[in-house]
């Protein structure tokens, strides 16, 4: 209830389709429409129609972290003292579909590959994958080769076209990227 009003009561930032802003806002609002048209809960939908099928042992989404013995401890930058304090793991409720999935490297590799359109098509068809990654919107005050399809992020490193994503939650930053033609996935996660 509290995002739906904050959206509503919101002013608008940009004009609709005139560029790239990311918003994690955007991010929460689309997990509430996938609520809508599937009559389920994000986090059940998430699990049901991309964890389970792609058998990702150690993803989900908005979980009871204090249930999940091998999550990572997320700490703050270093203080004056050279200490870091340690962040709790809140639900994220509404804002699930912007930062509170959960992963590991792993599985987060397992993930992007399945979004290249030469991947067996479990999540996606071809079709609907070449749209995903298809360019729609240049990153703003970012290099060129920068872009934004439906989610992902298509870069050029060198001579490779990769995609992916990144996210970060307070103590947490991830980056996936995964090359268009060989496969070649990194992942790289971090807790501070």
């Amino acid at each position: 209830e509290r995002l739906v009003k904050d959206l509503l009561t919101s002013k608008l930032v940009i004009e609709p389709n005139t560029r790239m802003k990311y918003s994690n806002y955007g991010y929460s609002l689309l997990g509430l429409l996938i609520e809508a048209a599937s009559n389920e809960s994000y986090v059940n939908y998430i699990e049901k129609n991309i964890v389970r099928p792609l058998k990702l042992k150690d993803t989900g989404a908005d979980g009871d972290y204090k249930s999940l013995p091998r999550l990572s401890k997320a700490y703050g930058r270093l203080d004056h003292k050279g200490g870091r304090a340690a962040y709790p793991s809140p639900s994220t409720n509404a804002m699930a579909a912007a930062t509170g999935v959960y992963s590991t490297a792993a599985d987060l590799c397992k993930l992007t590959y399945h979004l290249l359109p030469e991947s067996p098509d479990i999540l996606l068809n071809k079709k609907s994958k070449r749209e995903l990654i298809r360019s729609h919107w240049p990153i703003p005050l970012d290099a060129p080769k920068k872009i934004y399809g439906l989610g992902i992020q298509v870069t050029k490193v060198g001579s490779r076209t990769m995609i992916g994503h990144g996210g970060g939650f307070p103590g947490h930053t991830t980056k996936t990227f995964c090359d268009q033609n060989d496969g070649l996935t990194v992942s790289v996660t971090t807790n501070c």
